[in-house]
């Protein structure tokens, strides 16, 4: 039931006859005890470090290149990675950050991340109509949802083990 290419895809979720389907990965309503959006914060970015690494790597193939040579040649290579290392440093700074929320659903066994979107309102919504799934064995529900692809290894649906998100951080409980 996903569709779309890139790094968003948009997911079927609904609730029917007490399961709630998300995708083809299906949750029984009465194994479910707690579901809810949490925010992911990835860890925090080092772009100066990685820009020093990128020059200092640079030296040994300027110095290389300019003592085999023995011309401009080497300055060349320096300069030419200096700018490209520049570039990368300029664009990560000035990178808006977009925040995405993981729809969790807690089980007897486990915590499972079931959707990953930086639409925190949809979260909220399909969380609340989880739990009146649970209270009203009659509610039914339907709606496509956009995720996020990139956050597609935030959690192994439907495995026990330990959760880990894409960023190598656990999710935040709030």
């Amino acid at each position: 039931m996903a569709s779309g290419n890139g790094e968003n895809r948009t997911i079927g979720v609904r609730i029917s006859r007490r399961v709630l389907w998300i995708g083809d990965d299906a949750y029984p309503l009465q194994n479910i005890a707690r579901v809810g959006p949490r925010e992911l914060v990835p860890p925090p970015p080092t772009p100066v470090k990685d820009y020093l690494k990128l020059i200092a790597a640079a030296v040994i193939p300027a110095l290389i290149v300019g003592l085999l040579f023995s011309s401009g040649l080497g300055w060349f290579v320096f300069l030419v990675v200096f700018g490209v290392a520049t570039y990368r440093l300029i664009r990560v700074l000035t990178e808006e950050k977009t925040r995405l929320y993981a729809l969790t659903i807690e089980t007897a066994g486990a915590s499972n991340t079931v959707l990953v979107s930086s639409d925190i309102e949809t979260m909220v919504d399909i969380a609340q109509n989880i739990m009146k799934a649970i209270d009203d064995p009659q509610f039914e529900f339907a709606r496509n949802i956009t995720v996020d692809a990139r956050g597609a290894n935030i959690g192994q649906i439907g495995d026990h083990g330990q959760h880990m998100n894409s960023f190598g951080v656990p999710p935040t409980h709030s």
